[in-house]
């Protein structure tokens, strides 16, 4: 324990300092800080003296490790400046839709502390993309702080810490509870650089459980609240039937109108920015970088939909029919890795949905996948020396996240980390 104690402050306190220097020093600190965690995962996976481990000092770690993290800047990025904008276009106009930042490059009435945050805002042409319970969080913490990332910073890690209280109380095992807990890409993305998609995978795992079908409306309440965070997490709804029927279902859709209307009554919805997005982004991309370079952009696109698809329509098949005692907790993990792999954008940040199941079911796929996605920081925005475009990703790094991906999934269908009959599959 002495190593992953030492291993896990030592590489926050790197990404901690480095957030004070330079962009080079940045993602030499994320690459050496992911290299560590992996090692560290790879420790805890092997050695049995994690089986009998405690809640209690997974807990404290992860507290500690939380609180030097809160002394860092955003790292390689920059989207903090738009939740900042967003809170304070929703204090000021009750909505923070409709209206892109650059209309308010001449408005004298907006603040100066503001100002100076409207002007490192990225895209200031295209209106917000974050659903209304993201928007919810950034308010919460413009009461607390306005203009202030250390707040949402705040908020992010008390989200995180409460995840990792629900896995325990759903029965995770120690050892995978610390690979959360220790996670420098849940330390990074979660904590450091202030992205909430860690709220969407809290809500998503407290839909399921506790939820279910002894409380389907609050079941489906919050996957209804999960997917008006981020919509890509209407993937679990079938799930959700198959738990809680009809009550759950129509929960979630009462749960989502009510969190959309009052903005659509407004000035519209995160959804026009949504859907371009979706049609016009890309970022690396994992198969479908496959499937584009083979078939071109629109048949690559349509190929990925129907891989999805075929995919999610087998997991919701299974788990509706082919398991007799079908646990509380989906196999929302396959559903939502499904989607990232086929998807023509992958953040880092997006493995935020899902972590929470996979600790429920572990993996070595979706572990190695929290080490190997932060190499796609090594792009043309942060190094022109290896790549010419502003998003453009190495042609070696794509390989290198493709290849040991591969390689885990085969891996984990030889040897998996737990028998399959005890997992909840």
């Amino acid at each position: 324990m002495r190593f992953i104690i030492i291993g896990t402050l030592a590489s926050t306190a790197m990404l901690v300092v480095s957030s004070y220097f330079s962009t080079s020093t940045q993602l030499a600190s994320l690459t050496l800080a992911s290299l560590l965690g992996a090692l560290m995962a790879i420790h805890v996976v092997r050695s049995p003296c994690f089986e009998n481990l405690g809640f209690k000092p997974v807990f404290i770690l992860a507290v500690s490790a939380h609180v030097l993290a809160l002394l860092g800047q955003p790292i390689l990025e920059d989207d903090h400046y738009r939740y900042l904008w967003d809170a304070f276009r929703f204090t000021r106009d009750g909505t923070p839709y409709g209206a892109a930042p650059s209309a308010f490059f001449d408005d004298s009435t907006v603040p100066l502390a503001f100002q100076a945050i409207l002007n490192f805002i990225n895209y200031p042409d295209i209106p917000t993309i974050y659903g209304p319970v993201l928007q919810a969080l950034f308010l919460a913490g413009h009461v607390i702080a306005p203009g202030k990332v250390e707040a949402i910073q705040g908020l992010n890690s008390i989200i995180v810490l409460a995840t990792l209280v629900l896995l325990a109380r759903c029965g995770a095992r120690p050892r995978w509870l610390l690979l959360y807990a220790i996670s420098p890409l849940v330390i990074k993305e979660a904590v450091i650089t202030a992205h909430p998609d860690a709220l969407t995978g809290f809500l998503a795992l407290a839909a399921f459980a506790v939820g279910g079908q002894r409380l389907p409306w609050m079941a489906g309440t919050l996957l209804g609240l999960a997917i008006a965070s981020k919509v890509s997490v209407i993937l679990l709804l079938p799930f959700l039937w198959t738990r809680g029927g009809w009550r759950a279902v129509t929960a979630a859709a009462l749960a989502l109108a009510a969190c959309y209307l009052p903005f659509l009554i407004q000035s519209g919805s995160d959804m026009p920015t949504l859907s371009q997005f979706a049609q016009n982004w890309r970022f690396n991309p994992l198969l479908y970088a496959l499937l584009e370079w083979s078939t071109g952009p629109f048949a690559g696109r349509l190929l990925a939909g129907m891989a999805v698809t075929a995919i999610a329509i087998g997991l919701y098949w299974h788990d509706a029919h082919a398991n007799p005692n079908r646990p509380k907790i989906p196999p929302a993990d396959y559903a939502l890795g499904t989607l990232l792999l086929f998807s023509p954008v992958v953040n880092p940040w997006y493995l935020l949905w899902l972590l929470p199941f996979a600790v429920l079911r572990p993996s070595r796929t979706v572990w190695t996948a929290t080490f190997l996605l932060p190499l796609s920081y090594w792009n043309g925005t942060h190094t022109t020396a290896l790549a010419s475009g502003a998003f453009d990703i190495p042609i070696a790094v794509t390989l290198i996240e493709i290849t040991m991906l591969v390689a885990a999934a085969l891996l984990d269908r030889a040897r998996p980390l737990v028998p399959p009959e005890n997992k909840p599959l």
